[in-house]
């Protein structure tokens, strides 16, 4: 038993390291671009004004995440308790390695609203699905505007095409779940063991895909999902204007885009470095110096962690109020 337990904390620790070392590593090279001095330089030419639109506009992103959130879950749950887990969810994948915080949000609101930890992490897999089409898209319909492509808009409607055939596909798989469970069990009827591995796996991915029986519960959950990531990148673009005036809107697209990307690589929690070394990368290819990149990056992600955080404790505690009252 003891020999398990000492096994099972070395694996873990073998799976945190790659993730510290990619953070140590991105952040001795940020720190080569700028200095602490300069980063306190470049935090004074910010307009307290923009800090605050930008801290709002950010709020009203995370509430329209939520209904999109809401939606997906089917509106069995209250739409409060889902905003206010959300952010408690997005506050422990800033404090816990392994995206924590997803498993968090599944344990809360299966356990508040009594569908179970399952049903509700098909929910959040679906949510996370949204979230890498619209950031893939993002990503691949600025590309040509950042290499002075011409005529990129044909791209933009072929990758449209595509990820609408991809929900096809899940539209597909969702209509005919019981018999693509009987095709797998089929196939693996004479491995025992795998069967019981797979199978359960596949029923409860084709489970989280219930949204798409219904098209008007998928398509409200896919527009509120949409219109928090434009507010994401509105709160994106504000800061970006007060460290380059000139910029433009599409800049904020492609780093919107490239930062979400960037943060499916494993490091330390929050991001920290991988955010910066990402956003560094992205603000490279728009002709930006990496010192001003790198002052920008720094100060986004912080101020980002911090309304991270500030919501999520207030979110915390507010829960616990209703909780009690509930009692």
């Amino acid at each position: 038993m003891k020999n398990y337990i000492k096994n099972n904390k070395t694996q873990k620790l073998w799976k945190v390291l790659p993730g510290i070392f990619i953070s140590i590593f991105a952040l001795i090279y940020i720190f080569n671009l700028i200095t602490f001095s300069e980063i306190k330089e470049y935090i004074k030419t910010i307009d307290f004004i923009s800090l605050l639109l930008a801290f709002i506009v950010m709020i009203v992103g995370i509430y329209f995440k939520s209904l999109g959130w809401w939606v997906i879950l089917g509106k069995k749950a209250p739409i409060v308790d889902t905003f206010l887990i959300l952010n408690i969810g997005n506050l422990l994948n800033n404090l816990l390695p392994f995206r924590a915080g997803e498993f968090g949000k599944a344990y809360m609101m299966g356990k508040k609203s009594g569908m179970g930890s399952l049903y509700i992490f098909s929910s959040i897999i679906i949510e996370r699905f949204f979230d890498m089409l619209i950031s893939v898209f993002l990503i691949l319909s600025v590309f040509p505007s950042v290499l002075k492509i011409q005529n990129a808009l044909p791209y933009t409607f072929i990758l449209f095409f595509l990820i609408i055939m991809g929900f096809f596909i899940l539209i597909i798989l969702s209509k005919n779940n019981q018999k693509v469970v009987n095709w797998l069990k089929q196939k693996l009827q004479n491995n025992e063991k795998l069967e019981k591995i797979l199978v359960p796996k596949l029923e409860s991915f084709l489970l989280g895909l219930g949204i798409f029986k219904n098209i008007s519960q998928f398509l409200q959950s896919f527009f509120w999902i949409i219109l928090a990531w434009l507010f994401y990148i509105l709160f994106l673009y504000i800061l970006i204007l007060q460290f380059f005036p000139t910029a433009k809107f599409w800049w904020a697209l492609f780093l919107q885009g490239i930062i979400s990307s960037g943060l499916a690589i494993p490091s330390v929690p929050g991001s920290i470095g991988v955010y910066e070394a990402a956003a560094i990368g992205a603000l490279f290819f728009l002709g930006i110096n990496k010192t001003e990149a790198a002052a920008f990056a720094i100060v986004t992600h912080g101020y980002n962690i911090f309304i991270i955080i500030l919501i999520g404790l207030i979110s915390f505690i507010l829960l616990n109020i209703r909780n009690k009252r509930i009692k």
